[in-house]
């Protein structure tokens, strides 16, 4: 389970945009088509406007807009800096994917961009392989793959390493925290022994909680790994009430309450268990998050199978499968979705010129 910036419709803004191209072609005196003024934005404002509508759930579709123009100005002449812009647009847009369409192979062919270019002009991006992480830890959950979920902690350990060299404090947070969840489903939390000690020293400068959070969540795998499981217990209600529940820290809830469903079910109470995982779910569907609710409801089956309550299996079975079916959906809808918004972003673009 991974933790974590007037509404424009992508379609309707694109069909507003042909029209205004049209006109202005007949009009000397028209205004210049919104399109026409991104383009002549400077890089820095595309970016930093791409990676707000990225970080609004409700703006997937500015934000996808807003940092097309950018990467389409990609030229491997241009200077350094522009270069290096276009390359984090393509890291932003691969969060997009990730987050908000739960496209994992749009997602992982932006990054290959991003790759490329950072490589091509000598730099490091810590977002892009904190992206890779990403895709390779939520495949790795939904599946149950341990070889995707080892490559998924490969990629979050070196995302931390590099956040930490180029003093990106929020992703070195992010990364680590992600690590420290991989590496405990996969039984290698002394691998991440180098880590702590490198976290330890660091003179963090992102928000306290998300170090607060970082610093108990390590010690809860510590007295896991004791068997203390009270302690933990006690620790992940700390963590639980550290975060409120809105936009931006809602999936540290979640992961907090999952974990102490898990907690729970190693003590066997597996309705204490539930409850937490039920409370999970709520805000995991307040909130929209397709893959948290996913993951929840198999929890939630598997912990009444254990329990031998086969009506409730059933029903979150069934809501597992539903949701997965619904997530299958949407990718695919959103994909299609997609491609008709950047052929009429290519229609625009041929137009202008």
């Amino acid at each position: 389970m991974k933790n974590r910036a007037l509404k424009i419709d992508g379609t309707a803004f694109i069909v507003a945009l042909l029209t205004l191209c049209c006109s202005i072609m007949s009009h000397a005196s028209s205004q210049p088509p919104l399109f026409h003024v991104l383009e002549r934005q400077p890089s820095s404002w595309l970016l930093s406007e791409g990676l707000r509508y990225a970080n609004d759930p409700a703006r997937p579709d500015s934000a996808l807009l807003t940092l097309s123009v950018l990467v389409n100005r990609y030229d491997k002449k241009a200077p350094k800096a522009e270069c290096l812009s276009i390359a984090k647009a393509y890291t932003y847009q691969a969060f997009v994917y990730i987050f908000r369409y739960y496209d994992y192979a749009k997602a992982y062919e932006c990054l290959l961009h991003a790759k490329e270019i950072s490589k091509a002009i000598g730099c490091e991006l810590p977002s892009v392989y904190l992206n890779f992480g990403h895709i390779f830890s939520s495949i790795g959950e939904q599946s149950g793959d341990r070889t995707t979920m080892t490559k998924a902690l490969w990629y979050m350990r070196k995302a931390f390493r590099v956040s930490v060299s180029e003093k990106k404090h929020n992703l070195a947070n992010i990364a680590f925290g992600n690590a420290m969840s991989l590496a405990w489903n996969l039984n290698r939390l002394n691998d991440l022994e180098k880590e702590w000690k490198i976290y330890c020293s660091l003179k963090n400068t992102d928000s306290e909680e998300f170090v607060r959070f970082n610093t108990i969540y390590y010690k809860i795998l510590q007295q896991l790994r004791m068997k203390h499981y009270d302690n933990a217990l006690r620790l992940l209600d700390s963590q639980v009430s550290l975060m409120p529940d809105d936009a931006s820290h809602v999936r540290y809830v979640c992961l907090a309450l999952f974990n102490k469903a898990r907690v729970y079910a190693m003590q066997h109470d597996y309705q204490a268990g539930i409850s937490n995982l039920k409370l999970c779910l709520a805000l995991g569907i307040k909130f929209d998050l397709k893959d948290v609710n996913l993951e929840t409801c198999q929890y939630i089956s598997d912990y009444y199978t254990t329990l031998g309550n086969r009506d409730s299996m059933i029903e979150y079975r069934n809501r597992y499968f539903s949701l997965k079916d619904m997530l299958i959906g949407y990718q695919q809808v959103a994909s299609i979705k997609e491609m008709s918004f950047m052929d009429d972003l290519r229609k625009v673009n041929n137009l202008m010129a």
